[in-house]
């Protein structure tokens, strides 16, 4: 046996079963010719019964109850290892002379030889059937956290999780998630067969609310550890309250496995394993559910933070589109009034020049927020239905070139160099978008060069696409910062060196226009160097 402490008979011919019922198993111990010649590693030969009596009285009663006459005993040899023995017996008195002796040893040894062979044999087959469950396994793992990363939704996590789970670990599992008062409530489920899955469900919604239902769940819920029901009618027979006999019976479960799903050491919820009909888990599975767990809590922990985030998003963005629609009405005023006086000193040469310069820069500042607070309505309607664009056709060259000549009386370190074709280009678009999308640009290209100088603007046809390229000399753009450039409320880290205001929206709105129209936006830059954004347009026809 494995312990070393006894032997067993493995195998045994011509012998009735009466004679060896009694020897299944012995001791090693025990003073006999088998045990002898294992322990001893010597052949024992016994060449008639009273051999057997000198050396063995008080077995006498056993060679008695034989019909044999002679015995030999052998050890099973593998160099100085003894993996058994070898017990023959002969219906007549023999002399054992040397060459029968050596026979039955030569003969013990191949038995031995062919035992070590058989053993490694299988010995290899198991271990290779374990390599190859365990890269089963593995590979099972992998797609799972594929699978989960796939999505940030709670319900497309918990579909995903059926899929994986039901038939390929279990025949039913349940999702139990903790409710605000510490509580458990089932929050999926699914089983293999259609008409079971139902009745699952009715009765985990009559164990709902029940006092005294799930003690497993209970139990895992505060120790935090994974637990393995391996036979659920002996830990029934034994503690009759330890398992839900409801589902237990109900789903005919004769095995469960039990998991806790920890984020930050913290129970967020459980997940339960049930094979029925016939046993299916064993100690290999279970490590695989609790990794398994481990990789499903995580995604769950992704999901409510994802969930989070989205809602205090939109929260965010309800705050914005109301204060920049209570914004507008005063402003409007505040504008339209520091006009007025602006024409009315002007005309009347009532202020000096010095207090019509500061009157303008309140109104330029005043038009300046004006358009913060379209960014910040333009940001809203994108999140919610995204802006309509009443489309018509525009000619991209006539846009651009009305655009630089307000422009650049407004400057006064800059210049807008143009490069403009005499055909005209024409897109399917919106005109007041495509204005929008020209001028952030420009005015960018403006801001982020405080030092002045020329911003290039140019316009051509590259197949059937229009190409509008902006390019400036200014700060440039970091390049672990360009990823982030086009995204809600991101500016670049060099910005605040130079003190160079802003919201951050300006090119979000851009790409989400040009993006509408069927568009591209892409940047070439490098820091300290310019930058130049690049647009693309679909030619009409």
């Amino acid at each position: 046996t494995a312990d070393g402490a006894s032997l067993e008979i493995v195998r045994a011919w011509g012998y009735g079963s009466e004679v060896v019922r009694p020897w299944q198993q012995f001791p090693m111990a025990l003073v006999a010719p088998v045990t002898d010649a294992v322990r001893n590693h010597t052949a024992v030969m016994l060449h008639n019964a009273a051999a057997w009596d000198a050396s063995y009285p008080h077995l006498q009663t056993v060679r008695q109850s034989s019909p044999h006459a002679a015995w030999a005993a052998l050890p099973l040899l593998l160099g100085e290892r003894v993996l058994g023995g070898l017990a023959l017996s002969f219906d007549s008195p023999q002399a054992f002379i040397p060459d029968d002796v050596a026979l039955m040893q030569t003969f013990a040894q191949q038995c031995a030889q062919s035992l070590e062979r058989a053993r490694l044999y299988e010995a290899e087959q198991t271990a290779r059937q374990a390599a190859e469950q365990a890269q089963q396994q593995q590979a099972w793992l992998v797609e799972t956290s594929r699978a989960l990363n796939d999505s940030l939704d709670l319900r497309t996590l918990n579909a995903t999780l059926g899929r994986l789970v039901v038939s390929a670990l279990a025949d039913y599992y349940v999702l139990y998630l903790v409710d605000g008062e510490g509580g458990l409530y089932p929050s999926a489920w699914l089983h293999h067969n259609a008409e079971q899955e139902a009745t699952l469900q009715t009765v985990l919604q009559r164990l709902v609310g029940q006092k005294d239902a799930m003690p497993v769940l209970k139990q895992v819920l505060h120790s935090k550890a994974p637990l393995f029901i391996a036979d659920i009618a002996t830990a029934l027979a034994e503690t009759p309250s330890s398992v839900d006999r409801a589902l237990i019976e109900a789903m005919a479960v004769c095995q469960l496995i039990v998991v806790p799903l920890l984020v930050r050491d913290e129970v967020c919820g459980i997940l339960s394993f049930g094979a029925t009909g016939q046993a299916r888990f064993d100690a290999g599975q279970f490590v695989l559910v609790i990794a398994f767990a481990a990789q499903y809590a995580q995604a769950l922990e992704n999901a409510r933070l994802y969930q989070q985030s989205l809602e205090a998003i939109s929260m965010r963005d309800d705050f914005l589109s109301i204060a920049a629609h209570e914004l507008k009405t005063p402003l409007a005023a505040l504008n339209g009034n520091a006009a007025l006086v602006l024409r009315r000193a002007m005309r009347e040469n009532m202020l000096s020049e010095r207090d019509q310069r500061g009157l303008q820069t309140v109104i330029d500042q005043g038009e300046r927020l004006n358009r913060m607070i379209n960014q910040l309505l333009d940001i809203g309607r994108l999140q919610q239905s995204g802006i309509a664009l009443n489309r018509a056709p525009v000619d991209v060259g006539a846009l651009v070139r009305r655009i630089t000549d307000e422009l650049q009386p407004t400057l006064s370190r800059h210049t807008l160099e143009m490069a403009l074709p005499d055909d005209p280009l024409l897109v399917m678009g919106d005109e007041l978008r495509l204005e929008q999308v020209v001028q952030n640009l420009c005015q960018n290209a403006v801001k982020y060069n405080p030092q002045g100088g020329p911003v290039w603007v140019t316009l051509a046809r590259h197949e059937q696409q229009v190409v509008i390229s902006v390019r400036d000399t200014g700060i440039g753009i970091p390049t672990d910062a360009v990823p982030h450039i086009f995204q809600r409320f991101y500016r670049a880290p060099n910005t605040e060196a130079f003190n160079i205001s802003g919201m951050g929206v300006g090119l979000y709105v851009v790409r989400e226009i040009v993006t509408l129209h069927g568009g591209d936006v892409q940047v070439a830059t490098s820091e300290g160097q310019g930058s130049t954004f690049t647009i693309t347009l679909p030619l009409l026809g």
